[in-house]
């Protein structure tokens, strides 16, 4: 008899639940919002647009630089699954090529809470800035009074090691979900971020996932 053809395009099914199609490979995402001194306490999403779109903070358009998404931003291809196990947060050096100061990385660390946004209804908060550990890539995060906290700052891009892990709280995102990530200002005082007089920086969150393929891989 022949073997029935089991389509995964178009439907909610798993792709993994395809016995003998399901093809398991690593995705990296990355997408990054621009946050002004001032900016007021609040949500601030990211991964809902992709590249050459504007907006995010930038007031022009967002490059491979700023996000990896390049179509269908906020959505799974629908003949594919996410599991997502490792989440890393860095504060980027400007597009000039100017430092993050320490004062910067601490007003945001401390004011910073990352959410995953899944739909319109589901916000799950998980944890402070603080608990992503990044520096400011190349450039680092500086602070030229006080190199040994400079060197604390500057733990660079995070690696394997450094990223908040989600073991046993791994996001899944199955066939066609829509989902977003938010950057939350919050604070008792609801103060406004204090990055300096016309100062932005650049906060880029990454994803670290499984990617389950259908019948496409």
């Amino acid at each position: 008899m022949a073997q029935q053809m089991i389509q995964t395009q178009n439907v909610r099914t798993p792709v993994s639940q395809v016995p003998g199609y399901g093809k398991l490979d690593a995705l990296y995402l990355w997408s990054t919002y621009r946050f002004h001194d001032g900016d007021t306490p609040g949500s601030y999403k990211i991964f809902n647009l992709q590249q050459n779109a504007i907006g995010q903070g930038f007031t022009t358009p967002l490059t491979a630089r700023e996000t990896s998404i390049v179509s269908n931003p906020g959505q799974v291809p629908l003949d594919q699954r996410w599991t997502c196990m490792d989440i890393g947060v860095d504060f980027l050096p400007g597009s000039t090529g100017a430092p993050v100061s320490l004062a910067q990385a601490n007003d945001l660390a401390n004011k910073l809470q990352l959410a995953f946004v899944r739909g319109a209804t589901q916000v799950f908060e998980v944890g402070p800035c603080v608990l992503y550990p990044a520096g400011g890539g190349v450039t680092g995060v500086i602070d030229a009074a006080d190199a040994a906290a400079s060197a604390i700052a500057n733990n660079g891009f995070p690696s394997a090691g450094a990223r908040r892990q989600l073991r046993g709280r791994n996001v899944v995102l199955n066939p066609g979900d829509v989902f977003q990530w938010a950057f939350i200002v919050a604070n008792a005082d609801d103060a406004p971020l204090v990055l300096g007089e016309g100062a932005t920086v650049d906060v880029r969150a990454s994803m670290w996932m499984f990617r389950d393929l259908g019948l496409s891989g």
